[in-house]
């Protein structure tokens, strides 16, 4: 099956599909594991988003920001914090082979390996779980955890900030508006930004803590987020988030 990663970094985004290996929960597929945001999806109990499902390329055009009004913050859930869960080069191994680019090494390496079932459950958790990994899987999408980075690494209150500031601007922004969350479309990430800087301003102002390089930029945001200059920032940012949560737990 396929699945959808979005990113929500600071203030950008962008969305990219995944497929999903057929021996594992662990997001899987050829374009990159580049997920990194730790939203997750109203679908039962998983947390306060309208319904995110697999998109595809058909559906209305025009996808800007809708109203918000009926929009209500939820909480996140709290980190999964499990130290020593996995070995430190683990987290760069999960990105780099479990993107879909080597699927056998992957599972050679966590999903049929027993020594790694502690490791592979903390870096990946579906959105129902009552504590969230480095990777929330609802099914149909995964996102890195980076509200719950931030939470554990000593700053609750400005990730609880970034997450209601994307909950508001995945509201803005639905299926029925944005079909098309690919990684080629320019217009989903336009219509987040759109969305931040207008219909949720309120929320993104309340979440400068979570901006590296904002003058109120939180240490534990620095703590979770990759270097701008990062020449792989999703890539660095999702191992920063893994290693805090799944190997030193602090």
């Amino acid at each position: 099956m396929t699945k959808w990663l979005i990113s929500l970094i600071g203030f950008g985004a962008f969305a990219i599909p995944m497929a999903c290996s057929s021996t594992s929960a662990a997001p899987v597929g050829d374009a990159g594991v580049a997920a990194v945001d730790g939203v997750a999806p109203t679908d039962g109990d998983a947390g306060g988003l309208p319904d995110v499902k697999t998109r595809t390329d058909s559906g209305p055009s025009g996808c800007r920001p809708q109203g918000v009004e009926n929009f209500v913050a939820t909480d996140p859930k709290p980190p999964l914090v499990v130290a020593g869960a996995c070995a430190a080069g683990d987290p760069r191994d999960y990105w780099d082979f479990c993107d879909g680019s080597d699927i056998a090494k992957c599972d050679l390496l966590f999903n049929d390996n027993e020594n790694k079932k502690a490791c592979l459950q903390c870096l990946v958790t579906p959105a129902s779980d009552p504590k969230w990994g480095a990777f929330i899987d609802d099914g149909d999408t995964v996102r890195s955890n980076i509200n719950g980075c931030i939470s554990a690494a000593g700053d609750p209150a400005c990730a609880k900030s970034f997450f209601a500031s994307k909950q508001c601007a995945l509201a803005a922004c639905p299926l029925e508006v944005c079909p098309d969350p690919s990684l080629e479309n320019k217009e989903f990430s336009k219509c987040l930004d759109d969305a931040l800087s207008g219909v949720c301003k309120t929320y993104a102002d309340k979440a400068t803590c979570a901006g590296y390089t904002d003058a109120g930029a939180s240490a534990a945001t620095r703590a979770c987020l990759a270097e701008p200059s990062s020449k792989d920032f999703e890539k660095d940012t999702f191992i920063k988030v893994a290693t805090l949560l799944c190997v030193t737990g602090k």
